[in-house]
């Protein structure tokens, strides 16, 4: 009879058959070059600029000086600008603290709750308007725009500062891409150096005072 030989037949076809369904549901084996290209390495998002401008509010709310230092570029600092007087007064700074311990008027840490107040609003800056009943300026709050106003100013060639001493502040200056006007109290600028942000000059002076 051929019932048994066809019979064995089919079970062989049927445990061949299983053994190729077991190959292909097994994962290939990738070299570990392959897989590297074969799967794409997931790269750190770049922070997004409200991150930096957050960490310099919470820093200023908080008297947060390590906050605020975190925002200096180590070798190129930040110019605080002032006007204690008729003339604004331009300090390098690279340590918050040791700028308080020079002169005790100087308010640089002296803010409170009301900047958190504001979000950040990308939007052309308000102006100084001196006859405004309601403030200096033309239009409250906090505001970002991709300008450069302070390069164009250039306020350290008007206040007595010797050509060495002006190159750095100017140099400086010029890689300033984002302006900030927070009008309750200070008009931030910030440069893109290599893949971060930093405050490069911090201008504190009260407007329509002079």
């Amino acid at each position: 009879m051929q019932i048994r030989p066809l019979r064995n037949i089919v079970l062989l076809a049927c445990f061949a058959l299983s053994l190729t369904s077991c190959q292909t549901d097994k994962s290939p084996a990738f070299s570990d070059e392959e897989r590297e290209k074969a799967i794409p390495v997931e790269k750190d998002e770049e922070r997004p600029f409200t991150f930096y401008y957050q960490q310099l509010v919470v820093a200023l709310a908080s008297g947060d000086a390590a906050g605020f230092n975190g925002l200096i570029h180590p070798e190129f600092g930040c110019y605080l600008i002032e006007a204690p007087g008729a003339i604004p007064v331009i300090t390098q700074i690279t340590n918050v603290d040791n700028a308080l311990r020079k002169s005790s008027e100087r308010l640089i840490m002296n803010f409170n709750d009301v900047f958190l107040t504001f979000p950040l609003t990308e939007d052309r800056l308000p102006t100084i308007d001196c006859d405004s009943p309601e403030g200096f300026y033309s239009k409250e709050g906090t505001y970002v725009e991709d300008v450069n106003n302070l390069a164009e100013e250039k306020i350290w060639k008007y206040i007595g500062l010797d050509s060495a001493a002006q190159k750095p502040i100017s140099e400086l200056a010029n890689t300033v891409e984002k302006t900030i006007v927070n009008t309750a109290g200070f008009t931030a600028y910030f440069s893109k150096i290599g893949a971060e942000w930093y405050i490069t000059f911090f201008d504190i002076r009260v407007p329509c005072t002079a």
